[in-house]
């Protein structure tokens, strides 16, 4: 935002204030104005709705006060017992009419609020975007509060609200606040959606209260078991720590493409991401460890690096076998130079369908196989894949070939397992088979149900 809004005199209408609105700053006037205390304001008086996660039956206190032709009302939110989910909203209300000294409005942007309202602390910026919740569109930028305190910035104007009201009444309100986890606790992309979209406002939209508000993990104890800690040893510390489809390059460094706390078991591949600082100039081994649903650990590898300063990123791939790997609340260690310092959880749901998917009986081929041609899902595609004996797999992916390599993967393992030939090709492509076809034709089959 950051931009200025020129109003046409002193001594008219205040015009539909755009994205410049300001709250509490940067208002200039030729008239003086006087601000008022802030008064405690009774919750049932009060306009601004917040449904948030870990604020299931949260202390609520509700302030309000004027400031000339502003009024503000203030909502803060802390859970019933504890200090944390912490988050805090602020609605400006302009009156319709402007005094003669109106002039100028101005708003930061939110990288700048930030940094105003945080003067005294380090803070590290995130990712920002904009989403939508039942009043319209909301623009936010996440945040790292002094290396271990991740949260969110939001702000909505008036004027999104185009469903609401007509346009002449949308500029005179903006609301703006905050979302912070405990020191420590991991803020997820799925996290902060669902603060945005619990957003209302009483006279305009309020959403429907979620049945649950728990914190990701599965319950709000899995949530509270996720650990970021700095190292005894020295100043090592992971940062940041996210789960993601994939990870790729920029003249910045790496970033990852999207963040979740939550996967189905058929899924694919994902990364574990982690972002150290403080780290020594000296060689180092980091170590991660996975456990499924049922605490059997299904994964470990190391990665040996020695970083060229004390910031770095590293991350491990995994992809679930759905075979093998039982789903529910997963648990991802990380271990720095034998210490650990990472304990992170990930919901991983079953497949909606039966299983196994794999394996190396001629039986269980033929039944997987019509429970494959059952499975409809426009969304997915799907591949169903053999060897010259008894080993068989399949899979659905959000691309054919997602689909078709899995199914590979998964069929070559089952092979190598029951000494069979490992050299397995495509059954079927969707519905349609295509073992006995020609190359020239299975590759037509697979070019228009790819598409």
């Amino acid at each position: 935002m950051g931009s200025m809004s020129a109003h046409s005199g002193c001594d008219g209408p205040l015009r539909r204030l755009a994205l410049g609105a300001a709250l509490a700053a940067g208002l200039s006037a030729c008239a003086s104005t006087q601000t008022e205390p802030w008064q405690p304001m009774p919750a049932d008086e009060a306009r601004l709705v917040l449904y948030a996660p870990g604020l299931d039956t949260p202390r609520v206190h509700f302030e309000r006060r004027t400031e000339g032709i502003k009024t503000f009302e203030r909502g803060h939110w802390r859970p019933e017992a504890g200090a944390f989910p912490e988050a805090e909203l602020v609605l400006l209300a302009f009156t319709d009419a402007a005094p003669s000294g109106m002039s100028w409005v101005r708003e930061p942007d939110l990288e700048q609020r930030i940094r105003r309202w945080l003067a005294t602390d380090s803070v590290e910026m995130g990712r920002g975007g904009v989403d939508r919740n039942a009043l319209g569109e909301v623009e936010y930028l996440r945040f790292t509060r002094n290396g271990v305190t991740e949260c969110v910035f939001m702000r909505q104007y008036g004027d999104t609200f185009a469903d609401q009201r007509p346009p002449e009444h949308h500029g005179g309100l903006m609301i703006r606040g905050y979302y912070c986890l405990a020191p420590g606790e991991p803020l997820s992309q799925g996290t902060v959606h669902r603060v945005l979209a619990g957003i209302g406002l009483a006279g305009y939209e309020v959403p429907p209260r979620p049945r649950d508000l728990s914190l990701p993990g599965g319950a709000q104890a899995g949530a509270e078991a996720s650990v970021q800690r700095r190292s005894i040893r020295g100043n090592a510390f992971p940062y940041a720590v996210r789960f993601t489809s994939a990870v790729y390059t920029t003249a910045e460094g790496h970033e990852i493409a999207d963040e979740f706390d939550e996967i189905g078991v058929e899924d694919g591949r994902f990364y574990l991401f982690v972002k150290w600082r403080g780290l020594t100039a000296e060689p180092h081994v980091a170590r991660l460890r996975i456990f499924d649903g049922a605490g059997r650990q299904i994964d470990s590898s190391d990665y040996a690096f020695t970083p060229r300063s004390a910031r770095w990123n590293n991350w491990w791939p995994y992809t679930p076998d759905p075979d093998r790997d039982a789903p529910g609340d997963w648990r991802f260690e990380v271990d720095l130079d034998g210490e650990l310092l990472v304990e992170r959880h990930l919901l991983v749901t079953a497949v909606g369908f039966g299983s196994p998917r794999s394996g190396t009986s001629a039986d269980g081929r033929e039944s997987a196989f019509d429970e494959y041609s059952n499975f409809q899902e426009s969304s997915r595609y799907k591949a169903f894949v053999r060897n010259d004996e008894t080993a068989w797999a399949w899979r659905s992916g959000k691309t054919f070939y997602t689909a078709m390599g899995e199914a590979m993967g998964a069929c070559q393992e089952r092979s190598r397992d029951a000494n069979q030939s490992p050299t397995c090709r495509l059954y079927a492509v969707g519905d349609e088979i295509v073992w006995n076809l020609s190359g020239a034709k299975r590759r037509e089959v697979i070019e228009a149900y790819s598409r």
